[in-house]
């Protein structure tokens, strides 16, 4: 099921069959390409920023890469013709992408796992509904595809690994001191 924030993310049809029409579906699949690229860039931000525990670095720069994956995957599934917008113009925020985008970012700072769990299986299950239910432009690879996206955000929500630094303290710090630690430990 999706939640009323990501609903705007896997629109409803109005092409034959139950299908989106092309332009519809290079919206839908340009809001996601837009929300995938300001996740790879707020993670991996965040995680070369030595501000987060050295374990929740790691987790977010691979979450990262992730994203940035899925971001690639989707240009290659945005359709291209005379009359539709291109690529660039394709990849804009929906009217909910810059929130969901910030609550990204604050479960991350906030080492939130339940948080975090929750934003990856609400992308799932817009891959999923628009592979399945509501269907994109490109047929059978198309969603070959985007099953392979909700599968992968699915993964990324079982993989989660934060840690919570002490408030106040720098990752990586003795609590009280501020020297540094190898990996974080005192």
């Amino acid at each position: 099921m999706i939640p009323t924030a990501w609903e705007g993310l896997a629109p409803a049809p109005t092409g034959r069959e139950g299908q989106l029409s092309l332009l519809e579906s290079a919206r839908a699949l340009g809001s996601l390409r837009w929300l995938e690229l300001e996740g790879h860039a707020r993670l991996g931000a965040l995680a070369a920023g030595g501000s987060l525990p050295p374990r929740t670095a790691v987790w977010a720069s691979g979450a990262s890469l992730a994203h940035a994956w899925r971001a690639e995957q989707l240009r290659e599934l945005l359709p291209v013709s005379a009359g539709l917008p291109g690529v660039d113009e394709s990849t804009r925020a929906s009217a909910s992408g810059g929130a969901l985008a910030r609550d990204l970012e604050v479960a991350l700072r906030s080492a939130d796992s339940g948080a975090l769990s929750r934003w990856y299986r609400a992308l799932s299950a817009v891959y999923a509904a628009l592979s399945e239910g509501v269907g994109v432009a490109g047929g059978a690879p198309a969603r070959r595809m985007l099953n392979r996206l909700a599968a992968d955000a699915d993964r990324e929500a079982g993989e989660i690994a934060v840690d919570r630094a002490p408030c106040g303290e720098a990752a990586g710090t003795t609590p009280g001191s501020g020297t540094p630690t190898l990996g974080g430990k005192a």
